[in-house]
């Protein structure tokens, strides 16, 4: 509930208050939502040294969550919220700290895609790359298949349309 509050309030604009209830949270992987969603507020508003120090907040929540899934899974939501942001730096650099090769593919693919649509393409096809490299890694077929198609996606999105074609015909054979 209080996840949804700070969320309330940053989209209000009311970035102090947002932040002071999202540090409240007890929960270290409702507290790193929470603050990530802050730190996205506020680097939309254009307030990018704060956002970028909310963000280390939130970094650090998610790091405190044991599980490695549950923290792969709020990692990879943090370098989302930064790179829809604008702050793809900090995303990129997010996503290659997180350990599970699942939620690690999805991380990269979504930063290659956001990327991509600002005009990135270079940087989106590299980016997209990791991903692939980082999927291919995953043992469970199933697993790997759903995590190449968010690849192939990635990957057009950046002009890359052939090397798109055939990573989306390995994770149809998946």
């Amino acid at each position: 509930a209080l996840a949804g509050v700070a969320g309330a309030l940053a989209a209000a604009g009311q970035h102090e208050q947002a932040e002071a209830v999202a540090r409240s949270i007890t929960a270290p992987g409702w507290q790193a939502q929470a603050l990530a969603g802050v730190a996205g507020a506020l680097a939309a508003a254009g307030q990018h040294e704060q956002a970028a120090a909310v963000a280390g907040q939130a970094e650090a929540a998610a790091r405190s969550i044991t599980d490695p899934g549950w923290q792969g899974q709020a990692l990879a939501e943090l370098a989302g919220t930064l790179a829809a942001a604008g702050q793809h730096e900090q995303a990129e650099a997010v996503t290659h700290s997180i350990t599970d090769p699942g939620w690690q593919s999805q991380a990269l693919a979504g930063v290659a895609g956001t990327l991509a649509a600002a005009g990135q393409h270079e940087r989106a096809a590299a980016v997209a790359g990791q991903a692939e490299a980082a999927a291919r890694s995953i043992t469970d077929r199933g697993s790997q298949g759903q995590a190449l198609a968010g690849v192939a996606g990635a990957l057009a999105a950046a002009g890359q349309h052939e090397q798109a074609a055939a990573v989306a015909g390995q994770a149809e054979a998946a």
